[in-house]
């Protein structure tokens, strides 16, 4: 399960969703372009993993991928970022990591987290996401990056609803790009 020449290897069908091999940052960020581009506004992707597993890294290459030319960090203390797209929208990056598990529902929604979904102005891509549970709509896709070694991920995709499971078939129709 290598990849030749450090590059993010052709997807490997899942059950309900694909899994790609990062060998480096740089492939997590490219990944994260690639998928960036295929987003519209309404879409949500909802990432999970341990402490430095890539989840910002795969938000930055989503913020190129949209369009977005700014520097994108992790708003872990300030719980959202939001960048404007060039083509009008914003993406709303998320954090869910300082939020009480018993609490983020709460949280979130003071935040403006139903406001979010019902507007479909934005992207929205959390951090953290498994705090929200059942505020989480289920079309979304949901993405879990796992570490293999320091540079290395494996990074599992799932679709949860028509919108989410398109954005997938076309990311894995352009993969790698």
């Amino acid at each position: 399960m290598g990849s030749t020449s450090g590059s993010v290897a052709e997807p490997v069908p899942m059950a309900a969703g694909f899994r790609f091999y990062s060998g480096s940052l740089r492939d997590t960020q490219d990944l994260g372009r690639a998928l960036g581009s295929i987003l519209h506004l309404g879409d949500l992707v909802a990432l999970q993993g341990d402490l430095g597993a890539g989840k910002t890294a795969l938000t930055q290459g989503v913020a190129a991928g949209l369009g977005i030319r700014e520097p994108v960090t992790s708003p872990t203390f300030i719980l959202v970022a939001e960048y404007s797209l060039p083509g009008g929208g914003l993406l709303r990056h998320m954090d869910c990591y300082r939020m009480h598990p018993n609490l983020a529902g709460t949280e979130a929604e003071d935040l403006g987290w139903s406001e979010w979904l019902a507007d479909a102005d934005s992207v929205l891509v959390v951090e953290w996401s498994e705090r929200l549970g059942s505020l989480l709509p289920a079309d979304r896709l949901d993405i879990r990056l796992e570490t293999v070694s320091d540079q290395e991920r494996m990074i599992r995709m799932e679709a949860g609803g028509v919108r989410a499971a398109a954005v997938l078939q076309q990311l894995a129709a352009v993969w790698p790009g």
